[in-house]
């Protein structure tokens, strides 16, 4: 996917497709200046954060599902989906219909975490909790975030001029705790998960990831 051109070059209405706690919101506000932003996600508590951000007043949210989008063909110039694609059942409908509701020439682009090569910062989290028996609600596909997996999306969706590259990025925390507290917010998959374990529970997590030698860094 392209994030860069998407970012530099939005000028005209954007769909944010899966926009979580509004964080990307924010920056496509900041750095686009789009007429409308229209920013939709499963989840309520999601939602509410995203509408807390200060960057992000303009925009609009609403409770949507990225494979059955409720608008009109050819309702906006850009359609961006940031690090949804792999958490989706159907990611080639997602992409279809993302296509579907862009005007003729307009963008539609997406990124998301190697998964497969254990890219995602979340990935230790998810690996200990697996370890220790336990199950997340939500697992990443790993085969949808990889490169020549997201470019067939686009293919199937019937997009032209298609670009991908990998977008190298450092993922630092100050020690554990910054790592710790950064990924059991309870608004995520793993998070919700940790949030639901007795005290002791948790401690346990926490000491399987100490032991593991991972400091929050990846």
């Amino acid at each position: 996917g392209r994030h860069d051109a998407v970012v530099d070059q939005a000028r005209r209405p954007d769909d944010d497709v899966g926009c979580g706690n509004g964080a990307f919101t924010e920056e496509i506000v900041a750095r686009c200046a789009p007429a409308t932003v229209m920013a939709i996600d499963p989840s309520d508590q999601q939602l509410a954060f995203a509408r807390t951000r200060p960057g992000a007043k303009m925009a609009k949210f609403e409770a949507g599902d990225a494979q059955n989008l409720s608008f009109g063909d050819g309702t906006f110039d850009v359609a961006i989906m940031a690090l949804v694609l792999a958490f989706l059942l159907d990611p080639a409908k997602a992409v279809a219909e993302m296509a579907r509701v862009v005007r003729p020439g307009g963008w539609v682009a997406t990124y998301m975490w190697d998964i497969q090569n254990g890219g995602a910062p979340t990935t230790p989290i998810y690996t200990a909790i697996e370890s220790l028996g336990w199950t997340l609600p939500v697992r990443p596909n790993p085969v949808a975030s990889r490169l020549e997996a997201m470019r067939g999306f686009w293919e199937m969706a019937g997009l032209e001029a298609i670009e991908t590259r990998v977008i190298r990025i450092p993922v630092r925390y100050a020690d554990f705790d910054d790592f710790w507290d950064s990924n059991t917010v309870p608004v995520g998959p793993q998070g919700k998960v940790i949030a639901g374990m007795s005290p002791g529970e948790r401690e346990q997590l926490r000491a399987r990831k100490v032991g593991s030698g991972d400091r929050g860094r990846s």
